[in-house]
């Protein structure tokens, strides 16, 4: 897996657009979610101050390390009720993980492929480790075709959205 260093410059601006991002949400929306009120202590929470902008943050992380990587940029547009789901980073979607394991997945809810007009042309999977969100992994990319044609359906609880889930061991590899 390729690792993307980012700077503290790039790591201070994501930190500023997290910020933006969260709060241009509506209030009822804003500061909802278990990984919102999270307290737990992390060089990453240390770093971002409030815990409030972690989501955005992750997010952020592994868009600017794309964009890093494929001389892309980053959509920097603020947004009060999310994006246009074109992409993050042209016409690609990024999603970002911090899960350590080994069987990391790409998930996309099911509402984001089925019922959204605007798609990205592909979808990436970055990793964060929270002791060392400097340095992001590339698990893989893949596009949005294949990705709907491999991928299975989950609900991972009662309650929760129904998810598109592929293994990031099926990603294509190359950046």
């Amino acid at each position: 897996m390729q690792s993307i260093k980012l700077s503290e410059k790039e790591l201070l601006e994501a930190l500023d657009l997290a910020a933006q991002r969260h709060e241009a949400k509506h209030v009822s929306v804003r500061d909802t979610g278990p990984r919102m009120t999270s307290k737990y202590e992390t060089k990453l929470v240390d770093f971002i101050g409030d815990i409030r902008y972690k989501p955005h943050f992750l997010g952020l992380l592994g868009e600017m390390a794309y964009a890093k990587a494929t001389g892309g940029e980053i959509n920097k547009e603020i947004y009060n009720r999310g994006d246009d789901h074109t992409g993050d980073v042209g016409r690609v979607e990024v999603k970002t993980s911090t899960w350590m394991g080994p069987d990391i997945d790409l998930k996309i809810t099911q509402r984001e492929v089925e019922d959204i007009e605007n798609q990205p042309e592909r979808y990436v999977l970055m990793k964060v480790n929270e002791s060392n969100f400097s340095e992001v992994e590339f698990i893989g990319e893949i596009s949005r075709g294949d990705f709907i044609k491999k991928a299975t359906k989950k609900r991972y609880k009662p309650g929760y959205p129904m998810n598109y889930i592929l293994d990031g061991r099926k990603l294509d590899k190359n950046i």
